[in-house]
């Protein structure tokens, strides 16, 4: 990613800011193609509100997850306790990707499991 001083435009911003852009998981690369796969960490979501079926929502949980690592940015992220950086070089060579979402309805781990089988 470019780096700049300046205020950004167009694509240069929708890398940069957080509220912009598709949110993939730490900002890393979306693999949908299983097949093509060559990386050491894929994140995979799974919506489903079966853990919790008094208190729905937990579905969300994926794309949340993935919405917070974007403050991380897509160089790792800085740890103060232990003054370095994690994830930097995973980042930087693409050893970690994001593989989307299982599509299956909330309420069907069968279905999500038929989906995740299918892939």
């Amino acid at each position: 990613m470019m780096e700049t001083n300046g205020p950004l435009i167009g694509t240069q911003a929708s890398l940069s800011y957080p509220f912009a852009g598709i949110p993939s998981f730490l900002r890393a690369p979306i693999e949908a193609d299983l097949s093509r796969l060559d990386a050491d960490v894929a994140v995979l979501g799974i919506p489903s509100d079966e853990g919790s079926p008094f208190m729905p929502g937990s579905r969300f949980g994926p794309r949340r997850i993935r919405e917070h690592s974007l403050r991380f940015g897509s160089r790792g992220y800085w740890d103060a306790r232990e003054e370095r950086m994690f994830l930097d070089e995973a980042l930087g060579a693409g050893d970690i990707v994001d593989v989307a979402l299982v599509a299956a309805g909330p309420n069907s781990m069968s279905g999500a499991v038929r989906e995740l089988v299918a892939a």
